[in-house]
């Protein structure tokens, strides 16, 4: 626990979030046809954000084997494109 009293990961949302608009660390849980993700069924987000860098990490739901990452190029202001983590 934080000296704000606070878990450093928790849950922050649920429904259906533009990825893109998503700053804060924590846990999401995101809705089908969420704008900007790398999967288009229930999944959980996530976020990893240190100042103005951040990562992101999408586990499926329904397809376990789903596993996608992405990060944030501050200095353009870009996120870059998903990539899906091999798995066995």
């Amino acid at each position: 626990m934080s000296n704000l009293g606070l878990f450093p990961f928790m849950k922050r949302g649920s429904g259906v979030i533009d990825l893109n608009s998503i700053n804060a660390s924590g846990i999401y849980l995101l809705n089908n046809n969420s704008p900007n993700s790398s999967i288009s069924f229930y999944c959980i987000l996530c976020v990893f954000s240190y100042d103005i860098d951040k990562v992101q990490l999408i586990f499926g739901l329904n397809e376990p084997q789903e596993l996608y990452y992405r990060s944030y190029r501050p200095y353009d202001e870009k996120w870059l494109s998903w990539r899906k983590v091999q798995t066995i």
